[in-house]
Order: structure tokens, then C-alpha cells, then sequence
């Protein structure tokens, strides 16, 4: 048979340890955003000045890939099919260097002729509404 033994309640440590599991929470808020994939969003690759596109869309892990063999120059753009579009981060590579994002949100790319660029990255969500660029 169970009997009850008397716990003394103390609500100093009982907020402490509220407390820390809340910080704990929000500590891990950004890791989690960061490996949070999101599916489905194309990358747009426009040539200029023709209209030239190439699209890939990101897999299940939020990775996509693609190449560009035709030499000129390229704005790579993110567009989020869905309204309204999550919070996302983008990291875009070209033959492994990491592009910079411009203001606009977009990614310069020039091709050397004959010199193909393999285009990989990611779209990782982070919960929220909007677009954040790394």
C-alpha cells in the first residue's frame, strides 16, 4: 500500500527551475530554426538580359541543387510558394563559395564560358512570417 509522505513545497525553487527550463528553451529556439527544412520553395536562376530560367526546388532536408553551363550573367532568386511565406534563412553556394545576398534578396552569379557553376544550398525555416538572409 502507497502512503503519502510530506514534501515540503518551496516556490523559490520551484521558479528557479522554471526558469531555467524556459532559458533553456529559448537557447535552443535558433538551432532548431536552423536545421528546420523547408520544402518545396524554387530557386529561380534568371540570365540577363534574356529571361532564361532555371529552377530547382528543395528537397525534404530543404537542399537543392542545379547547374549553369551557358556563360553570362545570373540573378538567383528564392520564391516561397506559399501565402503567407515562412521565415526562412537561405545559404546559396557556386562550385562551393558562398554568395552574398544583395539588399534586394537576391544572389549575383557570373559564368565563365565553358566553366560550368554547380548552384547548391539550403532554405532552413525558423518559424514566423518573412525572410531573413544569411
Amino acid at each position: 500500500m502507497f502512503r503519502s509522505l510530506p514534501m515540503k513545497y518551496h516556490p523559490k525553487s520551484a521558479v528557479a527551475l522554471l526558469a531555467v527550463a524556459v532559458l533553456l528553451v529559448w537557447a535552443a529556439a535558433p538551432a532548431w530554426a536552423a536545421t528546420n527544412p523547408i520544402p518545396g520553395v524554387d530557386v529561380v536562376v534568371r540570365k540577363h538580359p534574356a529571361a532564361t530560367m532555371v529552377v530547382a526546388t528543395t528537397n525534404s532536408k530543404g537542399q537543392f541543387n542545379g547547374r549553369v553551363t551557358e556563360a553570362g550573367r545570373y540573378t538567383i532568386s528564392i520564391v516561397c510558394k506559399t501565402a503567407p511565406c515562412p521565415r526562412f534563412t537561405v545559404t546559396v553556394s557556386a562550385n562551393g563559395k558562398v554568395l552574398k545576398a544583395n539588399a534586394d534578396r537576391t544572389y549575383d552569379l557570373t559564368v565563365e564560358d565553358r566553366k560550368p557553376v554547380t548552384l547548391t544550398g539550403a532554405v532552413m525555416g525558423s518559424g514566423g512570417v518573412g525572410v531573413q538572409q544569411r
